[in-house]
C-alpha cells in the first residue's frame, strides 16, 4: 500500500457543517480540514453521493461565520466522506485560512501553502 502523500496542511477539527444534495440540507460535522479540501462525519448509506459530483457545503466555525463552498466528492469510507473544494467567495477562503492557521502546529507553513498552487485551473470545470 503507498503512503498517501498531502500538498496541503490538514487539520483535525470537528466544526458543525452542512451538505446540499439534491436540494435537501444534511447535518454533519468536519473530521479535518485543509485549504484544498474536507473529510466529513457522513458514514456510507447514510446519504448518496456520487463521485466527482458537486455539492455545496457550509462550515460552521461559531460567531455567525459561515464557510460556504462549492466542493467535488472524492470518495466515502468508514471514516467519512471526502471533498476537494474547487470554488468559494474571497471571505470564505479567509476565514478557512484563519481556521487552518490557527490549528496548524505551524502557521507560517500554511501562509507558504498559498505560493504553491494545489489544483490546475483547467481542471476545475467551472
Amino acid at each position: 500500500m503507498r503512503k498517501e502523500q498531502r500538498r496541503r496542511i490538514r487539520i483535525e477539527l470537528a466544526l458543525p457543517a452542512w451538505i446540499y444534495i439534491e436540494n435537501k440540507r444534511f447535518s454533519t460535522e468536519t473530521k479535518n480540514l485543509s485549504l484544498k479540501g474536507v473529510l466529513l462525519n457522513l458514514k456510507r448509506g447514510r446519504v448518496k453521493l456520487i463521485k466527482g459530483e458537486k455539492y455545496k457545503i457550509i462550515i460552521s466555525p461559531g460567531g455567525g461565520v459561515e464557510i460556504k463552498v462549492i466542493s467535488k466528492f472524492v470518495d466515502q469510507t468508514q471514516r467519512g466522506a471526502s471533498f476537494d473544494f474547487i470554488k468559494m467567495d474571497e471571505v470564505s477562503f479567509r476565514n478557512l485560512f484563519n481556521i487552518i492557521r490557527l490549528y496548524a502546529p505551524d502557521p507560517d507553513l500554511v501562509k507558504e501553502e498559498l505560493t504553491n498552487p494545489a489544483f490546475d485551473v483547467k481542471d476545475l470545470d467551472l
